[in-house]
């Protein structure tokens, strides 16, 4: 935390450079209709330089555009002189009335104080009834691999009719909750998505039984695996936003749900619900039932943090070990290898950390050497599949099974595969983009590149809350790596390349320590350097090995 606090106050000596305010949201939108009297305000900085942020902003809310546009507030005018937040900032105004259209404009300042000119100005209007505005594009995906950019192109046209489809007035375009469980992070990916997912987890929630449990989707029965998903798309959402007011609002209800669930297996060997459970294949109600409370546990003790329950997380790794000591009790042999020796057991076990780690290292070796070729593998365990090759040093392998023409992810008839996680996994692997803190305010670049030539090159961005993320690498014959990245303004990101012992690393034709913008450190992976880096883009070489 200290080298954070070191890095950003150097921020404050940097040269300046234009910056401007762009992307003006209220509750996760572009000029929405019908939100709540006190809404959330949001925006992005865009900046030409490395290392611009911003040290405060000056905001006006209006009545009409051209109060607005005389720069009179009258429902709200506030400058900050020492405030960096830009994401979901409460409203703080004049109280509004259901109907009423505000008109509003930021403007920031630099961390030296400079200010920026007024953003393009944005409305929203207050209502009871919140209508979506259209469906946005929010990544890119391209590479040198064709099956991998036809399975891109293929699974976000179905990811974008589905949620254009649930806009529409169809509460069931999702799928089933375990459905959504398994392409909410997907959607947020790809999709200005977090407002139309709001609302589905409002529903859900709302339909909560006087028992605390919750329906799959709007009308949809309880169930194990749909039921989770009251929990699990939360968590998504909240990561990839930010929103932490989600977790607040949805403790309680997420909280009796799990109390409930202790107390209908208070002994924790899995639950068969309901009089005709559901058929998982090759695995028993019982086995997936206790899976998903070790994965639903595990995602309760991370919410607790944002829940202010800090206490309450207690009770989740309480939960967690209990269930990881049953689990090996009743699924783990004497070599240590689990029972159900299928694909989706093994998957699903791995993922949802049932088993504690030094027994897990006997069924990681087990999985690796079972995952090629897929045999009994089910759109069940699609999702998690991906993550837990990946997780496990197994990349390669990941990448061989969703390039293969004849892989399940590559036909276009097997729609149970489609929005099941791969383009997740091309986003946040083979681009490496992902978050170190929720709603992306400090980036973590991890391109995990597969071995040889098996992919020669990737691109794509993907437009966070905090802004756009643009990734370039492009690997020669010869293992010699071009990797270009962008971090928005006013956030850190933390690189992470592959450096082998004796490979030279340069950025811009400069040693690492003579780069502006960047400072190497300690705790990266062995074959790994790590770097800190403000915000800006940057063009890194890394010499054949």
């Amino acid at each position: 935390m200290k080298l954070f606090a070191i890095f950003f106050l150097s921020a404050a000596l940097m040269p300046g450079a234009a910056f401007r305010v762009a992307e003006l949201r209220a509750e996760h939108e572009v000029n929405p209709t019908g939100v709540v009297a006190t809404p959330r305000l949001s925006w992005v900085l865009e900046a030409s330089e490395r290392g611009q942020g911003q040290g405060g902003f000056h905001l006006l809310a209006s009545s009409t555009p051209e109060k607005l546009a005389a720069n009179e507030g009258d429902l709200w005018k506030t400058k900050e002189r020492s405030n960096g937040q830009r994401l979901l900032i409460p409203w703080n105004g004049q109280a509004l009335k259901s109907g009423q259209k505000v008109f509003w404009k930021v403007k920031v300042l630099s961390l030296k104080g400079e200010e920026s000119e007024w953003s393009i100005p944005a409305h929203f209007t207050v209502g009871a009834e919140r209508k979506f505005g259209k469906v946005t594009r929010i990544s890119g995906f391209e590479s040198s691999n064709a099956v991998l950019n036809e399975i891109y192109q293929r699974n976000v046209v179905t990811l974008g009719n589905r949620l254009n489809a649930y806009l529409g007035g169809n509460d069931q375009a999702f799928g089933d909750g375990h459905a959504l469980h398994r392409s909410a992070r997907e959607l947020l990916f790809h999709y200005d998505s977090a407002p139309a997912l709001l609302d589905w987890i409002a529903k859900v929630h709302s339909a909560q039984n006087e028992l605390g449990y919750f329906p799959g989707g709007p009308d949809l029965p309880f169930g194990p695996v749909n039921s989770d998903a009251g929990i699990s798309v939360p968590h998504a959402v909240w990561w990839m936003s930010g929103d932490n007011d989600l977790i607040l609002n949805s403790w309680e209800r997420m909280e009796n749900y799990m109390i409930r669930r202790e107390e209908a297996d208070i002994t924790m060997k899995g639950h068969s619900w309901g009089a005709e459970p559901i058929n998982f294949g090759s695995l028993t109600p019982e086995f997936v039932d206790l899976c998903y409370f070790g994965m639903m546990s595990r995602l309760m003790f991370e919410l607790s943090h944002p829940a202010r329950k800090p206490s309450n997380g207690v009770r989740y790794m309480t939960f967690s070990s209990r269930i990881q000591q049953k689990f090996m009790s009743q699924y783990l042999g004497e070599e240590g290898l689990l029972k159900l020796s299928s694909q989706d057991a093994q998957v699903l076990a791995l993922r949802s950390s049932v088993i504690k780690k030094k027994p897990r290292k006997a069924v990681i070796e087990a999985f690796g050497k079972n995952a090629k070729p897929l045999k009994d593998l089910t759109a069940f365990a699609a999702k998690p599949l991906l993550p837990v090759l990946t997780l496990t040093g197994n990349q390669d392998i990941a990448f061989d099974l969703v390039s293969d023409p004849k892989g399940p992810w590559a036909d276009p008839q097997n729609a149970d595969f489609e929005g099941s996680g791969a383009t997740e996994w091309m986003m946040a692997n083979l681009l490496g983009i992902d978050t170190n803190f929720p709603g992306f305010q400090q980036v973590r670049l991890t391109p995990l590149i597969p071995s040889g030539y098996r992919l020669a090159w990737a691109k794509g961005h993907f437009d966070s809350p905090a802004g756009r993320i643009s990734i370039d690498w492009k690997k020669a014959e010869n293992g010699e790596l071009s990797y270009k990245c962008t971090i928005p303004a006013g956030i850190f990101g933390v690189i992470s390349l592959p450096l082998a012992e004796g490979q030279a690393i340069l950025e811009s034709g400069k040693a690492i320590e003579d780069s502006f913008g960047l400072e190497k450190t300690k705790g990266g992976k062995e074959g790994w350097v790590r770097m800190l880096a403000h915000s800006g883009s940057y063009h890194f070489t890394i010499a054949a090995p």
